[in-house]
């Protein structure tokens, strides 16, 4: 994770996984040329901001390719020679009992007493 500040991070990532035939492969599979093993590369980039006027939020672009993607169904497969997935994801959250100084029903101890009896809800 790249820091460019307290309040907000980059994050660059970069992954390869590999998946063998399944079970079902192996049962209906006419010949050995449609076991081969379904691998993938993805990249991920995103920013994430930490906090800012109590706004909290991160955006993540992402792609990935796969190579012999096997696609499994109840009776049958289907083996697809390369596919591409591409998307982007994002989370926004405000917190306004960071910014006001209000009252916003969090729980609030009571000086005179301690323990669970403590807690008393504005």
């Amino acid at each position: 994770m790249v820091r460019a500040d307290r309040r907000a991070r980059a994050l660059l990532a970069y992954g390869r996984s590999f998946g063998p035939p399944q079970y079902l492969q192996l049962l209906v599979a006419p010949d050995d040329l449609q076991l081969q093993a379904e691998t993938s590369n993805g990249v991920e980039l995103g920013a994430k901001l930490l906090e800012l006027a109590g706004l909290y939020g991160e955006v993540t672009g992402w792609y990935k390719e796969f190579t012999n993607y096997i696609d499994v169904g109840e009776e049958s497969y289907d083996a697809i020679p390369k596919i591409h997935i591409w998307g982007v994801e994002s989370e926004l959250e405000w917190y306004p009992s960071e910014v006001f100084d209000a009252d916003f029903g969090e729980p609030r101890s009571t000086p005179a007493t301690r323990g669970p009896a403590a807690t008393s809800w504005a």
